[in-house]
């Protein structure tokens, strides 16, 4: 996000350092990361059971830390031969972004403006 509230869109300032963010989470590495989502932002019992409400969320983390990115994320369903599998996705990334989700993902909690 810009200064103004924007979302960064692809050729917004500099983008040395940037990266595309991509991960691939099954069911049980998705609850933990919703857990981990909902505390840090003081959620409480907030789903976060739909792909939209997931990356409003990822979009409120990189807000709140002054960060950059845009996330998108995405299901697959789960299939007889393939479990379901959720695809987050944060393009343009810069390395706050980075860690905050680095650390989400290894179950940590992200307090407003710092790595808890």
């Amino acid at each position: 996000m810009g200064p103004d509230g924007r979302a960064f869109t692809p050729g917004d300032g500099p983008t040395e350092g940037l990266a595309d963010l991509e991960y691939s989470l099954s069911p049980t590495e998705l609850q933990q990361l919703r857990r981990s989502i909902r505390s840090s932002l003081g959620l409480g019992a907030t789903a976060l059971d739909s792909p939209a409400q997931l990356e409003g969320a990822l979009a409120t983390i990189v807000r709140s830390l002054g960060g950059r990115g845009n996330p998108s994320v995405h299901r697959s369903p789960a299939t007889l031969l393939a479990p379901e599998y959720w695809h987050v996705r944060i393009d343009g990334s810069d390395p706050t972004t980075i860690a905050a989700l680095a650390a989400l993902i290894q179950r940590d909690t992200i307090a407003r403006g710092q790595l808890a």
